[in-house]
């Protein structure tokens, strides 16, 4: 008991030495503000012996303006609240006067109230306006500043500014300019009336220079201090070096730039590259990105591709979308290829797409992205059934020389033993052979004009207009036999064209026929002229029959290929060879149900 008693003693000599060596002012109040504890640092300001005379009120010391305030904050603070710092006037009656910064203050469980204050001791008017500016230059900012009279003279420098400037105070003060380059006098000087006339702070970017004469970009804030009477009398002027921020500026700007050149050239390629190129977020299912090639290729609009981006699947020709669905639905972590078919122009037209696809892993390795390059390969597909149909051509044309000499000549011996039996014997079946030996001969001759070689052909310059108008007259009546009604468009300023007369007739009566056949119950067949912009002389004929699906117009011209219960396909497989040797082109389009249009473009002489 005794031991825990000698330690209590030793821990309040302690705490009382502790208080006593403290520059601050410590006190113990009472409940109505008697000083029960007061250290060294506050009976230092006391002129009695504060041992012996009664302990006195605390706001006897606080000047009659404050002490209402210091009542209200000292003795009834709320305890769960935060004690607010503030000052209040001081003066112990002798001439010690001064401000009371009440620091912090407590209460105990007793009801005591601890506190803790710092007397602020006023100083002259010079000094206390110094020591202020010098507070504030130092305080306000951590980059160079200094007071300036209205003539530029600097009067107060802060650490920081001999730091920076590498000058010392006493090298600066009462001089002017030394900080500003001769070229800049003129603008800071106009930014000082500026805050002198508009009684404002001031902004502004511009140069100062150092001790060893270097110069550097800054940026400056003037402030004004204003007299009793609201005029400027001083300025506060602020500086920060921007030399690291405009480097920092310029080297983001080259690097802004440079991205911005990179990205300027890849979306120059990605748009201006026929192939089509997007980027598809699997996880999200939208189009991240969508080259205008895929305008183009599906003649729709870029808003509406993005909002539907099943728009790839609607197009496909429907034999290839369980293929195409299957290839897009297996995860792959290589890049993989497909070739599929596509409806263009509202299945108007048929064309062909190579798609690759690269897939994209995030940082966990998911594939989450894939990147599509697709290709129209429409035109590559049409060369190559091109070239397999000049093959067939060529092909047919060497098998019809051959059998121009061996079939012919038996055939004719054949057909005329058959007409002379015929008169002799008046069999019922020698018509039928007849019949079918006639058909024979006319497939033979057509053989014959599939073998004939370019230079046999004997063209003229001819009026394309006059050749058409002889094959009307030719096929009026069979047309109407058949209920159709032949419309003509002819261009008379076409110009002439070098071909084969008989040769573009037979053209031209064999696709009519075709048109009245394919208008079972009659219709309308439109035949038109006209000169194109390339130069060209364009013949079409539209017809309004059934009309062909796409894969029917791919293999048009094929031998053997028709869509006639008895033809043989070597009609229209005549009419490419016609028009190739006269370095023509012919061109079907048609969809089911409505209508054929061929287009024949032949060279203008």
């Amino acid at each position: 008991m005794d031991e825990m008693c000698t330690e209590q003693m030793a821990a309040n000599e302690t705490a009382k030495w502790f208080a006593d060596k403290a520059k601050n002012i410590l006190l113990l109040l009472d409940e109505q503000g008697n000083i029960q504890y007061a250290n060294q640092a506050f009976k230092r300001l006391m002129p009695f012996s504060f041992e012996n005379c009664p302990k006195p009120s605390l706001f006897h010391f606080i000047h009659k303006e404050d002490r209402e305030e210091a009542v209200n904050r000292l003795l009834y603070f709320e305890d769960s609240a935060s004690f607010t710092p503030f000052l209040s006037g001081f003066s112990n009656g002798k001439g010690r006067e001064g401000q009371l910064l009440w620091q912090d203050a407590e209460r105990t469980a007793n009801g005591r109230i601890q506190v803790i204050a710092e007397l602020i001791e006023e100083k002259g008017e010079e000094e206390q306006k110094e020591d202020g500016w010098l507070h504030f230059v130092a305080h306000h900012t951590e980059d160079p500043g200094y007071i300036v009279d209205l003539r530029g003279k600097v009067l107060l420098v802060n650490a920081a500014f001999e730091q920076v400037f590498g000058w010392k105070k006493q090298e600066v003060i009462g001089r002017t300019a030394l900080l500003i380059p001769e070229e800049n006098h003129r603008e800071w000087q106009s930014r000082m009336d500026e805050v002198c006339d508009q009684r404002r702070q001031v902004t502004f970017q511009s140069v100062s220079k150092k001790k060893d004469g270097g110069a550097f970009p800054v940026a400056v804030t003037i402030c004004p201090a204003y007299e009793q009477d609201g005029d400027v009398y001083l300025c506060a002027v602020f500086i920060k070096d921007l030399t690291e921020c405009l480097e920092t500026k310029n080297l983001l700007e080259k690097q802004n730039k440079l991205i911005a050149e990179r990205e300027r050239l890849l979306l120059d390629i990605t748009e201006n590259i026929t192939e089509m190129i997007s980027l598809f977020d699997v996880q999200l299912n939208k189009f991240l990105y969508i080259s205008p090639s895929y305008v183009q290729f599906f003649n729709r609009k870029i808003e509406d591709l993005y909002h539907d981006p099943e728009f790839v699947l609607k197009n496909c020709h429907p034999e290839d979308l369980p293929k195409l669905v299957k290839f897009l639905s297996e995860p792959a972590a290589q890049a993989k290829e497909i070739e599929y078919r596509v409806l263009k122009d509202n299945g108007r037209e048929l064309g062909w797409i190579h798609m690759k696809i690269t897939p994209i892993a995030d940082e966990e390795g998911t594939m989450n992205r894939w990147i599509n390059i697709s290709r129209d390969i429409t035109e590559l597909k049409k060369k190559e059934l091109m070239i397999r149909k000049w093959d067939k051509l060529s092909a047919v044309g060497q098998l019809a020389a051959g059998i121009a000499h061996e079939v012919r000549n038996p055939l004719t011996s054949v057909k005329g033993f058959m007409q002379l039996l015929a008169q002799e014997t008046n069999n019922k079946y020698t018509d039928i052979i007849l019949s079918e030996l006639e058909r024979i001969e006319f497939i033979m001759n057509e053989f014959l004009i599939l073998a004939k070689p370019h230079q046999a052909i004997q063209r003229t310059l001819s009026n394309i207009n006059e050749v058409l108008q002889d094959v009307i007259e030719f096929m009026k009546p069979e047309a109407l036999l058949y209920g159709a009604a032949l419309h003509l468009d002819f261009d008379e300023t076409l110009p002439a064209v070098c071909c084969e007369p008989k040769q573009i007739k037979q053209v031209i009566i064999n696709l009519i026929k075709n048109a009245i056949d394919a208008m079972p119950s009659g219709g309308n067949i439109y035949l038109t002229t006209k000169l194109t912009d390339d130069n060209l002389a364009m013949i079409k004929v539209r017809d309004e029959g059934i009309g062909m699906s796409a894969e029917r117009l791919e293999r048009l011209g094929e031998p053997f290929y028709s869509n006639k219960e008895k033809g043989t396909g070597l009609g229209l497989m005549m009419c490419y060879k016609i028009i190739e040797n006269h370095q023509g082109t012919i061109h079907f389009t048609s969809r089911e149900g409505g209508g054929t249009t061929v287009r024949i473009l032949l060279p203008c002489s």
